[in-house]
């Protein structure tokens, strides 16, 4: 059955303010999809997710990380997180490969927002099936390898970029993503 794949990242320095920071770069480096339906929405959370987000708008093509930090500023705080909800392209099967708009979500958690992992930056980048292969589909080994290639991508800038303690690729199931694209892969 498929499921969600996360990058979870914590940085060395977790006051609100880092974190706003980390989320300013990932918001710089993060390939928005030009093809989306629709423009980014921006939701605040306090406390947690059950909550009605605090702030919610829709993003207009002229936002910039540094105009979304500062709308999120005048609401984040300890144990606040601020969700982006947004599209990337990735590589889809239906009859023929396609570069598709694909649902992503781009998550800042305060210190003290019970995140479920207690991570300070979270990427849910789409479903497992875009990036494992499928030994049955023609071209799976090149288009998934692209898709893989592009969150991997995205893995090592925001390293380059942010000071991290430490990041983990994981599955809804908390599964390491690493086993399961290992399991995936031909024996050579």
């Amino acid at each position: 059955m498929p499921e969600q794949i996360y990058l979870s990242l914590w940085l060395r320095e977790n006051s609100p303010e880092r974190i706003l920071e980390g989320f300013r770069k990932l918001l710089e480096i993060f390939p928005f999809s030009r093809q989306a339906p629709v423009a980014p929405t921006l939701k605040v959370y306090a406390v947690e997710y059950a909550e009605p987000p605090a702030l919610e708008q829709r993003l207009t093509p002229d936002a910039t990380p540094e105009s979304v930090v500062a709308t999120v500023r005048d609401f984040y705080q300890e144990d606040c997180a601020c969700l982006i909800e947004g599209h990337w392209d990735l590589w889809h099967y239906e009859d023929t490969w396609k570069l598709k708009p694909t649902c992503v979500l781009l998550w800042a958690h305060g210190p003290h927002f019970d995140s479920g992992l207690g991570d300070h930056l979270r990427i849910e980048a789409g479903l497992d099936t875009y990036f494992l292969p499928h030994p049955d589909v023609p071209g799976s080994a090149r288009r998934v390898q692209s898709n893989l290639q592009s969150l991997l991508r995205l893995a090592r800038e925001l390293a380059e970029r942010l000071p991290l303690e430490r990041r983990q690729l994981w599955t809804e199931t908390g599964e390491s993503f690493l086993e399961k694209l290992q399991a995936a892969l031909p024996e050579v």
